[in-house]
C-alpha cells in the first residue's frame, strides 16, 4: 500500500508516474498470483492511488479543461497508433535510434563499465525475483520511447533507469571482485575511480551557461518571428520552452499544440530539395555555426550571399549577442523562379 501511495505522488508530478502503476500491478500478481484473497488487497491500494490523484485531477480540469494524467497518457497512446496506421515507420525509427543513441551517452562515464557486461551476468544469474527487475526496465522504457519518437532531444528522459542500472552494475561488480582476494582493496578503488571519472567527464562536458542563455533570449526572439524553421540541434529545445504559457490559468497544451513547427532535416541532402519538400510548413531557415548542422545550412551560414531567395531578417550579433545565429524568411517567388 506504501508502494501504491509512493506511485501516486510520483504521478502527480509526472504523468508518466502511471507507468510505474502498470509496473507495479504487474510484479504484484506475479509475486502473489491472481486470487479472490489477493484481490482484496490489490482493490484498496488502486482505490488509494485513485484517490490521492483525484483532488489533483479535479482542480486541474476546473482550471484547464485536462486532466494532465490520463488524458495525456491517452494522447501519447493514441499519436502512436495513429503514426503506426499512417505507415511513419520513419519517424518511429528516428525515434529508436534517439533511444539507443541517449541510452549510451547516459551511460559514460561509469555505467559504460559495468552495466553491459553486468546484463549479460543478470541474464545468466536471473531468478523470480531478479525478473522485476526486467519487468521495471520494459514497462519504464516505453514513455521514454514515446518521447523520442517526438523528437525530444533530451538525455533527462532516461534518468529514470539510474536506479535499474545501478542494480545491473552490480552483477558486473560482483564477477570483477570475485578474482582478487583483496576484495576491500579492489572495491575501495572501483568507488574511487567511479568518482574521479565521473568529476572529470563533468568538467570535461560543462554547459556554456552563457551561450546556453543566449540561445535562450535568441529562441524568444525566433518565436515572434516564424512559423516553420528546420530543426536546429541547440535552439529547437529553447524554442519549444519559450512557447510554454507563462501565467496561469492558460488554455490545455498538448505536445502537439506547439505554434512553431520544427522541420527535421535528416535524409537531406540539399537546401533546394528541403525547401521543396517541406513547403507548407517551413517560413524560415536557422542557422549557426553548429557543426552538428547538414552541411547545406552550414553552406547558408558561411555564404548567405549565394542564396537570393533567403532574407536575413534577425541577426543575434546585429543584437549584442556573442553567439552568432541568423535566421532568414523563405522568399518562395523567389526560390520558385530560381528554379
Amino acid at each position: 500500500m506504501i508502494s501504491f501511495v509512493l506511485v501516486s505522488f510520483a504521478t502527480i508530478v509526472r504523468s508518466e508516474g502511471l507507468f510505474l502503476f502498470v509496473t507495479l500491478t504487474i510484479l504484484f500478481f506475479v509475486k502473489y498470483k491472481l486470487s479472490k484473497e489477493i484481490m482484496k488487497t490489490y482493490l484498496p491500494c488502486v482505490v488509494i492511488f485513485l484517490f490521492i490523484l483525484s483532488p489533483i485531477m479535479i482542480y486541474k480540469i476546473e482550471v484547464t479543461g485536462y486532466d494532465g494524467i490520463f488524458q495525456r497518457a491517452a494522447y501519447g497512446t493514441g499519436q502512436i497508433l495513429a503514426d503506426s496506421g499512417q505507415d511513419k515507420a520513419n519517424e518511429i525509427a528516428n525515434g529508436l535510434e534517439l533511444f539507443a543513441k541517449y541510452l549510451g551517452w547516459i551511460m559514460v562515464p561509469a555505467f559504460i563499465v559495468f552495466v553491459p557486461f553486468g546484463f549479460v551476468q543478470f541474464l545468466r544469474e536471473r531468478t523470480k525475483e531478479t525478473n522485476f527487475i526486467l519487468v521495471y526496465l520494459i514497462v519504464s522504457s516505453l514513455p521514454i520511447l514515446y518521447a523520442y519518437i517526438m523528437q525530444a532531444q533530451d538525455t533527462r528522459y532516461l534518468y529514470v533507469l539510474y536506479p535499474i542500472f545501478c542494480l545491473i552494475s552490480l552483477f558486473s561488480i560482483k564477477k570483477y571482485i570475485s578474482r582478487f582476494t583483496r576484495q576491500n582493496i579492489i572495491l575501495f578503488l572501483i568507488i574511487a575511480g567511479i568518482f574521479v571519472a565521473s568529476i572529470g567527464f563533468y568538467e570535461y562536458k560543462k554547459i556554456d551557461y552563457t551561450k546556453e542563455r543566449e540561445l535562450n533570449e535568441i529562441a524568444k526572439t525566433v518565436t515572434k518571428i516564424a512559423s516553420g524553421v528546420n530543426f536546429h540541434p541547440s535552439e529547437t529545445r529553447y524554442i519549444r520552452a519559450a512557447e510554454l504559457p507563462e501565467k496561469w490559468p492558460f488554455a490545455v497544451f498538448t505536445p502537439g499544440a506547439h505554434r512553431i513547427k520544427s522541420i527535421s532535416t535528416t535524409n537531406y541532402q540539399n537546401l533546394d530539395s528541403f525547401i521543396s519538400d517541406s513547403r507548407g510548413s517551413l517560413t524560415h531557415i536557422l542557422v549557426d555555426d553548429d557543426p552538428r548542422l547538414p552541411e547545406f545550412l552550414k553552406r547558408v551560414h558561411n555564404n548567405e550571399q549565394d542564396y537570393e531567395f533567403l532574407i536575413k531578417i534577425f541577426d543575434s550579433q546585429d543584437n549584442g549577442f556573442k553567439h552568432h545565429v541568423k535566421l532568414f524568411e523563405i522568399d518562395f517567388d523567389k526560390f520558385d523562379s530560381d528554379e
